[in-house]
């Protein structure tokens, strides 16, 4: 009986490596190996899914209930020194394409939905000059962009794409990840779609307005640095940025065993963008912006952000998503937040 449940399940539930750095690799040796997982197991169906196919609705079996599913795929990418941490993940299309409508990760539903919120409102400032047929362009920063998932979600929602066909508004993107080879990976594996030929791997002071997603490899300190000198603003500014903090020991499961492995942990924002508010705040639209930041790695270390950034930045609200990272926004006006979020005032000094 228990051979049999497992041919059941490990039949319905598999995962394959697509790619994986070589052991050998500089990128394996400085902490940064790649790979790249799909995993696949079955979900129960949508509500949508089972209103149009009849022969997929629910059913008892004697006295069992027997809930229809979907195989499903998913595929990540992660650092191969910290294996509970994904960096980038998606579901995958029957047709092997990826399905940009959603986001795995909570976090990222919450900055989409308040960046795609900004953007419903956006609209061109007054002019004395005569009215042009070039939609207005909505300027975004993300940096720490991993795979591009979230820009991508963002980029082909139906708003954006609604307002960008009534040519009301358009929607430019500027991805900013250290890591080069991620980047590079992101057409392939995770479906992103750049403007651009080539990655950038230096800020050329392009005030980039024409509508989709820019590709830099560097660090976000040397980005805001060059971006402050031109005067360059952004509507939206996304930090999701995290770094490696520290090792983890993990012992062997195993009475017998005297083996232990040891892992690196997660934190965002990374450290050095403490010493940096007054370059994030330089980059915010004066006239509405929004900062919205990804903070993960602990209570503690939440206030410690969030005690620094109110040093320089105006009224300051936190959002805590219990058992979530925590997500801060600022606005540099009086802030609108979309109706999904329960704002409060941060109480942290």
């Amino acid at each position: 009986m228990i051979d049999g449940f497992a041919d059941e399940f490990f039949s319905a539930n598999y995962s394959r490596v697509l790619y994986e750095d070589e052991k050998d690799s500089d990128a394996f040796a400085s902490g940064n190996g790649l790979r790249v997982v799909e995993t696949t197991l079955p979900e129960p169906l949508e509500p949508s899914a089972l209103s149009s196919d009849t022969s997929a609705a629910p059913r008892h079996e004697g006295e069992e209930y027997v809930q229809p599913t979907e195989q499903v795929t998913y595929r990540r990418l992660e650092f191969m020194d910290s294996p509970l941490f994904t960096q980038t993940e998606v579901r995958m299309l029957p047709n092997d394409g990826v399905d940009h409508s959603r986001l795995s990760m909570a976090i990222h539903r919450f900055m989409a939905s308040t960046v795609l919120h900004t953007f419903n409102n956006f609209s061109a400032p007054p002019s004395s000059s005569p009215p042009s047929s070039t939609p207005a362009s909505f300027r975004v920063l993300l940096l720490g962009g991993g795979a591009c998932s979230l820009p991508m979600h963002i980029l082909t929602s139906s708003l954006v794409e609604t307002r960008r066909s009534q040519k009301e508004a358009e929607m430019s993107i500027d991805v900013v990840e250290i890591n080069q080879k991620i980047l590079e990976m992101s057409p392939k594996f995770f479906g992103a779609s750049f403007v651009t030929d080539e990655i950038m791997t230096s800020n050329n002071n392009t005030h980039n307005t024409q509508h989709g997603l820019y590709p830099y490899a560097m660090s976000a300190e040397t980005f805001l640095r060059d971006r402050k000198a031109t005067g360059d603003y952004y509507s939206v500014v996304v930090v999701d940025a995290a770094e490696h903090e520290r090792e983890i020991e993990s012992e062997s499961n195993s009475p017998s065993s005297s083996s232990s492995s040891s892992f690196r942990s997660v934190q965002a924002p990374p450290s050095s963008f403490l010493h940096v508010p007054a370059l994030l705040l330089s980059s915010v639209s004066p006239s509405g912006g929004l900062l919205v930041m990804n903070v993960l790695g602990g209570r503690e270390w939440a206030k410690e952000v969030h005690a620094r950034l109110i040093e320089f930045l105006p009224p300051l609200y936190h959002l805590s998503l219990s058992p979530l990272p925590h997500l801060s926004l600022t606005s540099l006006s009086p802030l609108s937040p979309p109706s999904s979020l329960s704002l409060s005032r941060s109480t942290h000094a």
